[in-house]
């Protein structure tokens, strides 16, 4: 009922914004960003981790950060659209997106949300690191591909200089033999054209 009198009474963008907070929430934890959070005890005079008092903890740390960013976004939508934040509507809005918010909670921890939401999250995430790899064995087969064509430049190259210095041998072999014989240069010019 909570969301369908926030809906009829601010429209579906104020909504969105509203439980954006939950998912938003769901995606910080799905990235451990709250692991820090540990209250300890003392037991037989050891430090432990008391994990009722962390858990509770958490949930009101949860419960402050989803609804504090749903109220943000809230209020920067209003101001967006130029709306005059008013300290009433302002506390209206909180109050109401608290309760938005606690509602879309219990949803997502006792519905299977959070189940479907956490198989979202790893699919995303298995999704950016296969074409993160795609990517980098394209950049490799690109390298080697850029590096095979350069090599066998090089080789052309080589080749190229090697044959040209062949045939400078060859002339030169054959302008000596023409010069010892006394052969006419037209005449070993046009054994070169019929060599070819």
């Amino acid at each position: 009922m909570a969301i369908i009198k926030f809906f009829s009474a601010y429209g579906w963008q104020m909504t969105v914004l509203a439980v954006s907070g939950i998912f938003l929430l769901g995606v910080l934890k799905s990235f451990k960003a709250f692991d820090w959070i540990k209250i300890y005890s003392i037991v037989d005079g050891e430090k432990t981790i008391n994990e009722t008092k962390t858990k509770q903890l958490k949930k009101v740390v949860y419960t402050v950060i989803s609804a504090g960013l749903s109220v943000a976004a809230c209020c920067v939508y209003l101001a967006i659209i130029n709306t005059e934040l008013t300290a009433t509507l302002v506390l209206t809005i909180s109050g109401t997106v608290w309760s938005l918010n606690t509602f879309a909670y219990m949803l997502y921890e006792n519905l299977g949300v959070r189940a479907v939401w956490k198989a979202f999250l790893n699919w995303a995430k298995g999704l950016i690191l296969s074409t993160t790899a795609q990517i980098k064995e394209k950049i490799a087969a690109e390298k080697a591909r850029i590096a095979a064509k350069k090599a066998a430049t090089e080789a052309q190259k080589t080749a190229s200089e090697t044959a040209t210095a062949t045939q400078i041998d060859i002339n030169v072999a054959m302008q000596a033999v023409a010069d010892y014989l006394g052969i006419d240069t037209a005449y070993l010019e046009m054994l070169k054209k019929l060599k070819k």
